[in-house]
């Protein structure tokens, strides 16, 4: 594909890669004196039949190489089976292989270690031990013709020296049997062999590996980054977009966007007001609409580019969406859409609507707080309930849940188009396969009653912006391959 010739408006021809990777507006990169919009260079006729033959050649080939590993399946399938297991079969012999290793040398060590004190035990106890023979156990026999006093002083005289034999032969048997003060010590809490070995579990990413890396937070003062102050304001962050190297952030409260620059400073201030639903069109141009307009502004001079305002004076926005074929929708509270040309701000269309229900999704157990849309097939859905919930758009059905929140979830966004990233009260940001419905990866925030957090956006880079009410919290997430 990056290879493609492709014809720019001028005549001239570039490659596909060089053009693909110029920004939406670009000076001519042969001419350099006309400014050239990318999205119209690549829909020429002729470019976009070049670009529609090269994916199908790609998708021939994808489909060539599937069906030779299919037929080589279909073949003989307990095999193919098999040999799928064959790698973690073998992790797991390894695995036995090194305990049963380990165990034996620590075995032969301690043994080792015995046997050299019982060896040298027996070398000293040969050298040194005492003579038993003289050690007469007789009763001792008193003659009957002496007095008692008598007596009395020859048993205790025998009795000292039977004393004194048996405290002989006590040491010496101790001595002897000094083996039986040697005991094996092991830990109290012994772990169990499921830590020792491991266990099986169904890892469908296990060729990725995540982690998180450690960015610092920044807090807002009076509406500037300060490092170090970590007390709560009156201002409210609600929106944050990235904007290729830098950030833009809604304050609600000062009615306000903040662009931040690469070092989380900020470089310019838009005056707007009730700023919604903050958009990111290029690098530069953003948009966001208030009560009653659509606003496109110019991120380096903050000028308005184009604003589109319904005639009527008594309705006002809901939402709205730019369409990559150059044109504005917007939806207002009479129930009509309205669709603008981008290029000349003139009103096209306007439709009115009658609703019809055409299927519900239920599920949750409490509101639903924010939707995501993955593909053109799959939605996620954000809840009070604490899940999330992953839908099939074409049946209605419920095709994951994705547990392990332990608060209302309100905030989700994509990574890298096939991870989700969601973020709930209980202060933490998960990363999640939507299609399996296994998490990733679990990033804990500070928690504080007072500063919540709030709404989260993912760059290219995979950096995570979490706003809270007056702090940004930046995640750096490295997804590596094995």
């Amino acid at each position: 594909m990056d290879n493609l010739e492709m014809f720019l408006p001028c005549g001239f021809l570039v490659s596909y890669k060089d053009l693909n990777n110029q920004t939406e507006n670009f000076v001519c990169i042969i001419c350099k004196d006309h400014i050239l919009n990318k999205a119209e260079c690549l829909n020429i006729k002729s470019n976009n039949l070049k670009i529609k033959e090269k994916k199908v050649e790609i998708s021939c080939e994808n489909l060539l190489n599937l069906s030779k590993q299919i037929n080589l399946i279909i073949q003989d399938p307990t095999k193919a089976i098999k040999e799928s297991f064959s790698s973690v079969k073998n992790q797991l012999d390894l695995k036995r292989e090194t305990l049963k290793k380990q165990i034996d040398d620590h075995y032969f060590k301690l043994l080792n270690y015995l046997e050299n004190i019982e060896n040298n035990v027996i070398i000293d106890k040969n050298r040194a031990l005492p003579v038993f023979s003289n050690f007469n156990c007789e009763p001792y026999k008193l003659d009957s013709s002496i007095d008692l006093n008598q007596k009395s002083s020859i048993l205790d005289g025998f009795l000292k020296d039977l004393n004194e034999k048996i405290a002989c032969l006590n040491e010496s048997l101790y001595d002897l049997n000094i083996g039986e003060n040697y005991k094996l010590k092991v830990a109290k809490n012994l772990p169990q062999i499921e830590d020792l070995l491991g266990t099986i579990e169904f890892d469908p990413l296990n060729n990725y590996e995540f982690k998180e890396v450690e960015e610092r937070s920044k807090t807002f003062i009076n509406g500037s980054l300060n490092l170090e102050d970590y007390k709560p304001i009156s201002l409210s962050l609600s929106d944050i977009k990235f904007l290729d190297g830098e950030i833009l952030v809604v304050q609600n409260g000062a009615n306000t966007i903040l662009k931040l620059d690469s070092n989380l400073r900020e470089s310019k201030r838009y005056y707007g007001e009730k700023v919604n639903n903050l958009n990111i069109i290029s690098k530069n141009l953003f948009s966001y609409n208030n009560e009653r307009k659509i606003m496109i502004r110019e991120v380096v001079t903050g000028a308005f580019y184009k604003v589109f305002e319904p005639e009527e004076d008594n309705i006002n926005i809901i939402c709205y969406k730019i369409l990559t074929n150059g044109k504005v929708v917007g939806l207002f509270s009479d129930n009509s859409i309205k669709i603008w040309s981008l290029e000349t701000c003139h009103l096209q269309k306007t439709y009115r609507l009658e609703f019809r229900i055409e299927r519900n999704l239920t599920g949750h157990k409490n509101k639903v707080s924010c939707l995501l849309k993955i593909n053109n097939n799959l939605l996620a859905s954000g809840s009070d309930d604490f899940n999330i919930k992953i839908w099939n758009v074409k049946n209605g059905n419920i095709l994951r849940t994705l547990e392990g929140h332990v608060g209302c979830v309100h905030c989700l966004d994509k990574m890298e188009d096939k991870f989700l990233v969601s973020c709930s009260k209980d202060c933490n940001v998960r990363i999640w396969d939507p299609i399996m419905g296994v998490c990733l990866l679990k990033v804990e925030l500070p928690k504080m009653s007072y500063n919540l957090p709030g709404q989260i956006s993912v760059n290219k880079d995979n950096k995570i912006a979490v706003g809270f009410n007056d702090k940004i919290k930046f995640i750096k997430i490295l997804i590596s391959k094995h």
